[in-house]
């Protein structure tokens, strides 16, 4: 703690820097929960694979990572995500102005 001034006195403060965490780019983040919302049945190393072949160099721990945050770790929330976004789509085709 510093003993010298008045509001900064209450505060600690310190030379370390912010502990970032490990994530993944934007770009790959969004690949990887598209590909889990688009094929609800590839586990992680599928989904790692495909998203290899089209450039996208994840691991499949990287793939788990990226669906626990989303809250997509299992075959059934994938397929609810999946169900999700298949109604917002239908309901704005058929909408009637």
């Amino acid at each position: 703690m510093i003993k010298v001034g008045r509001g900064e006195a209450l505060y600690e403060m310190t030379r370390r820097k912010a502990c970032i965490k490990n994530r993944v780019p934007a770009n790959i983040e969004d690949a990887v929960v598209n590909i889990a919302v688009e094929f609800p049945a590839f586990g992680q190393e599928r989904a790692a694979n495909e998203l290899r072949k089209s450039g996208i160099i994840i691991s499949g721990g990287g793939v788990r990572s990226v669906w626990l945050r989303h809250d997509l770790e299992s075959f059934k929330k994938r397929l609810k995500a999946l169900e999700t976004k298949v109604t917002l789509i239908m309901d704005k085709k058929y909408m009637v102005y």
